[in-house]
């Protein structure tokens, strides 16, 4: 009894500090805290102020340009245009008339406007005096003065010349009066005629006197030809006129030259041409020796069916001495 008992105590004892171990918690050693560092403030950019708009400097005004006037364009000056003709000597009536008459168109056209969006014309005269290296001297000096173009000369030979300063220089030229077919036959390309040239007024000539004697019924198969001989009119007319009467069957007397400008008298011509009986005299010249031509005529009584001028400007039926 005892030895249970005794057992039973031991055992209650056991159960008692089992008991106990298991109330009091072995005492744990708290595991050292890592050092935490201390999170390091991440430097906080101090909020940017929303950038005020920084005081903007009054854009400075650039200074404004007063805009320019634009400069009015002064008008253009004129237009220098050249006349070269005979305005003294033995042609000066023509030549001044053909001088008046390029002024009177001018005026006229400066009247109406002018051309080129109102640009005017000038006319720069100048005096051939009736020979042919005035006129070339007097085409260089205009066209140094500024002409632009030429108008000129009412003789072929001072024509001849100036055609080809003209054409040298690259100033067109158109020939108001000046035949001779020579003037245009070398291609030039700033040369201009307004004029028939003397083959068209020789062969158009013996045609017309052929048709004219026969409207009237009368017969002319012989002439005798009268000519200024000396500036290349009269005779280039008269060479087209001489061989185109051959074809038409009618016989060339004699030729007869003069100087138009120093001639004085023509009786000893019509003398001669009284002489060779011809149906007709044709007479090719300029208007003061055309008119002595006519003159003489009746002074010595010529004796034909008609006095019969080409590029003749004094004679038309009435004429002087009823030429």
């Amino acid at each position: 009894m005892t030895k249970n008992f005794t057992l039973f105590v031991l055992l209650a004892v056991v159960i008692l500090l089992l008991a106990a171990c298991a109330e009091t918690p072995t005492p744990t050693v708290a595991p050292a805290e890592e050092p935490t560092e201390a999170p390091a403030e991440e430097p906080t950019e101090e909020p940017m102020e929303e950038p005020t708009e920084e005081p903007t400097e009054e854009p400075m005004e650039e200074p404004t340009e007063e805009p320019m006037e634009e400069p009015t364009e002064e008008p253009a000056g004129p237009i220098f245009i050249g006349g070269i003709h005979p305005l003294t000597g033995g042609l000066a009536a023509d030549g001044i008339q053909m001088d008046n008459a390029i002024q009177m168109a001018i005026d006229e056209i400066n009247e109406a406007g002018g051309a080129l969006e109102g640009q005017e014309f000038a006319y720069l005269g100048a005096d051939s005096t009736g020979t042919a290296e005035v006129g070339q001297t007097e085409a260089e000096r205009l066209i140094g003065e500024g002409a632009v173009a030429l108008i000129c000369c009412f003789q072929s030979a001072v024509t001849s010349n100036v055609a080809a300063i003209a054409e040298r220089d690259g100033v067109p030229l158109v020939i108001d009066v000046a035949v001779a077919d020579a003037i245009l036959d070398q291609g030039y390309a700033y040369t201009f005629r307004l004029q028939p040239n003397a083959t068209s007024m020789g062969v158009n000539g013996a045609r017309f006197l052929s048709e004219l004697a026969e409207a009237s019924g009368e017969e002319i198969t012989s002439v005798v030809y009268l000519f200024e001989g000396t500036t290349g009119f009269g005779d280039s007319v008269r060479e087209a006129f001489v061989a185109e009467a051959a074809n038409l069957g009618i016989e060339v007397l004699d030729e007869l030259g003069y100087a138009p400008f120093e001639v004085t008298d023509l009786t000893t011509e019509m003398t001669r041409i009284n002489s060779l009986a011809p149906d007709a005299l044709v007479v090719t010249g300029y208007y003061n020796d055309g008119l002595l031509a006519a003159r003489n005529a009746e002074e010595v009584g010529l004796d034909v069916k008609a006095v019969y001028g080409i590029a003749q400007g004094c004679f038309r039926p009435g004429g002087p001495g009823g030429a």
